[in-house]
């Protein structure tokens, strides 16, 4: 196999026990030959039939799985070849064990034979107990040096000094694939190239090189999990690589993308986020104007900074033009096709970002805002809870869960996953949950009752004592219009509505990038005021 097969399985097959070892089930027998790859190169993990689930503190399953432990401490399960050293000795497993045994399959996969082998049983056993691997670049001298480090990672004996979850190893696993899929289709594509990388490089400045490709490897790592709760550790991975090494146009174009990502969710103002995207994005352009990231960083800022559809396109052909397989460029492309009402275009780009990515969180949310935009909630919700398998936390797909109840009429979902949204942004203590239940439980009574206009006054009388309860952190931080813009429309207070839509494209908020197909401003589209809006962006009416 080539090293990017190699790493691709490997990143499928890590993502595919991530969502095992969320749910507390241990595999404890991954080998190949519980490894399906099907023809679309989909990796499928196979056999739970010796897992062993993990039980909370009041004895009961994690989620909905069904699996029950079939073997107790002291037997040993599993295929000789592939065991860890604590399931060799009968000890008990966890994900650790999970972690050893992929390792295996990768070495395996990426040198062709077994990192542990022996004429006997038993030789085998006490190899795996006691001898190291032989080095991988020895045996297949094309291996990235970074593949050889992170199975060997996983190969440690010390279950503490191993991954400790197939989260941690898929945080490595993302650079390197997206290194080694951009090399594919670009013999010239470094992770860190300078304008002067044909001289020679002393050590010293190969050190700081280092340096500065491990953080934008952490950066990246942030990024692409699409979690809000990661966005400031992105930006000052980013920030940290251009202080290091400031010719790195990947460290710049990865700070643009963080900052555009901070602008959108409204993390922090959004004409100081977007300032600061475009200049990093410029100079990464600058630096290295054949960077696939930094052309999707351009791509990126036109799009919401500029509103430049047109510069925009041209920005993201020219990323997948240098790299056919940059995931992000057809994720990015696709919500610039929505933008500009092509809905089924952008839905078959963000799936071929999505093919190039299995394991992007942030794949499975914009898919899931396709779905939105095309007004097919089930779909919204099927998609939303892959995501939310990934990542419980996700604040985008929490509020996408929340939003497609409410249009299915799913009040007292609505509310239920609107809490959860709550309690993922917020620390929320019992005594705040006893104090919001009463509310909620009234709110559903009120709209079951009186229909949907007397539950918005029901919220609004009971709005201040919300706010004392859950601070809005995001408007506070953000100062954007869209949640009460979405409301007025909502409530059909058309005149507020539209000053507040006015208002919000005076500052060109970036949450109005889909205002021409998006469902929350279905009610404003039959009012003439709603095309002079369409206009002021350069839009045309698409629904």
């Amino acid at each position: 196999m080539t090293p990017p097969e190699v790493v691709d399985i490997a990143v499928q097959a890590a993502d595919a026990l991530d969502l095992a070892h969320a749910k507390g089930i241990t595999h404890r027998d991954i080998k190949p030959a519980n490894l399906m790859l099907t023809h679309r190169g989909n990796v499928k993990v196979l056999d739970f039939g010796v897992a062993k689930v993990a039980r909370n503190d009041e004895g009961r399953l994690n989620g909905d799985w069904t699996v029950e432990p079939v073997t107790a401490v002291g037997s040993v399960v599993g295929s000789a070849p592939y065991m860890s050293p604590e399931q060799i000795v009968g000890g008990d497993v966890d994900s650790r064990s999970d972690m050893f045994s992929l390792g295996v399959v990768i070495y395996q996969m990426a040198t062709g034979q077994l990192p542990f082998s022996g004429s006997t049983r038993a030789e085998m056993k006490d190899r795996i107990l006691h001898a190291a691997p032989e080095p991988m670049m020895r045996l297949n001298p094309d291996l990235p040096s970074e593949l050889e480090r992170i199975t060997f990672k996983c190969l440690d004996k010390r279950t503490d000094s191993r991954y400790q979850s197939a989260r941690e190893l898929l945080i490595d696993l993302w650079p390197l694939k997206r290194q080694l899929d951009a090399r594919t289709d670009s013999p010239r594509f470094e992770l860190l190239r300078r304008p002067d990388s044909t001289r020679a490089v002393p050590a010293a400045t190969r050190a700081i090189a280092s340096e500065a490709s491990e953080f934008i490897a952490r950066g990246w790592a942030h990024l692409r999990s699409g979690s809000f709760f990661e966005l400031a550790q992105a930006v000052s991975a980013f920030l940290a690589a251009t202080e290091i090494e400031p010719t790195y146009a990947a460290a710049h174009a990865g700070l643009a993308l963080a900052r555009v990502t901070q602008a959108t969710v409204h993390d922090i103002p959004h004409l100081e986020a977007l300032g600061e995207a475009k200049a990093a994005a410029l100079r990464a352009l600058a630096l290295d104007h054949e960077s696939a990231d930094a052309q999707v960083a351009v791509g990126q800022v036109m799009l919401f900074a500029e509103w430049d559809w047109i510069a925009a396109e041209r920005s993201f052909q020219r990323a997948l033009a240098i790299n056919p397989n940059h995931a992000e460029a057809y994720l990015h492309y696709g919500g610039l096709m929505e933008a500009l009402g092509e809905l089924p275009r952008g839905l078959e780009l963000k799936l071929q970002g999505l093919e190039r990515d299995s394991a992007s969180a942030l794949a499975h949310v914009l898919i899931a805002v396709s779905f939105w935009n095309q007004r097919r909630y089930d779909d919204v919700i099927v998609w939303v809870n892959k995501a939310l398998d990934r990542d419980p936390r996700h604040l985008l797909a929490r509020e996408l869960l929340v939003g497609a109840y409410a249009k299915k009429g799913d009040v007292e979902r609505q509310l239920e996953q609107d809490l959860k949204r709550v309690e993922a942004r917020f620390d929320l203590s019992d005594e705040t949950r006893a104090a919001l239940k009463p509310i909620c439980d009234e709110f559903v009574h009120v709209y079951k009752q009186e229909g949907k206009a007397a539950a918005f006054q029901y919220f609004l009388k009971h709005k201040q004592r919300l706010d004392e309860l859950v601070p809005d952190g995001a408007s506070e931080r953000g100062n954007t219009m869209i949640g009460p813009l979405a409301r007025s429309a909502e409530m059909g207070d058309l005149d507020k509505a539209f000053e507040l839509l006015q208002r919000a494209l005076d500052v060109r908020d970036p949450g109005l990038v889909h205002l021409a197909v998006a469902p929350q401003w279905d009610s404003l589209r039959a009012d003439p005021r709603f095309n002079q809006c369409l206009a002021r962006m350069k839009l045309r009416p698409v629904l």
